[in-house]
């Protein structure tokens, strides 16, 4: 802040200092050089901004998607544990005389069954 006073009038003048930021990428970082290098000045600048504030207000979201994924992995691990099913696996279904079908089979009614709606 500065004051002076000129006769009988004084002058006040406020200097307001914005904070600035660096950083460095890493040597792994080879993406988000890749993109950052493809933006000049302050269309980078306002790039970072915004993915800081995009991250900022919507972390807990991110985390939350993060965990809700860890927990569908982990139903999906237990489910096929319980199943004893392997991914070698050929499903068949009985047709109405007890005759099972191919998944071929079943998949050409189901087009059909579509098709005559």
């Amino acid at each position: 802040m500065f004051w002076a006073l000129n006769g009988s009038l004084l002058l006040v003048k406020v200097v307001l200092t914005k904070l600035q930021y660096g950083f460095r990428t890493r040597a792994e970082d080879t993406e988000l050089d890749k993109v950052l290098s493809s933006l000049k000045g302050k269309e980078r600048t306002n790039f970072i901004r915004e993915a800081l504030y995009f991250y900022i207000r919507n972390k807990s979201v991110i985390e939350q998607i993060s965990k809700d994924i860890a927990e569908i992995k982990e139903m999906i691990k237990n489910q096929s544990i319980n199943t004893n099913l392997n991914s070698s696996s050929v499903l068949q279904k009985a047709d109405n005389n007890g005759k099972k079908k191919t998944n071929e089979e079943i998949l050409r009614g189901l087009v059909n069954d579509f098709l005559n709606m």
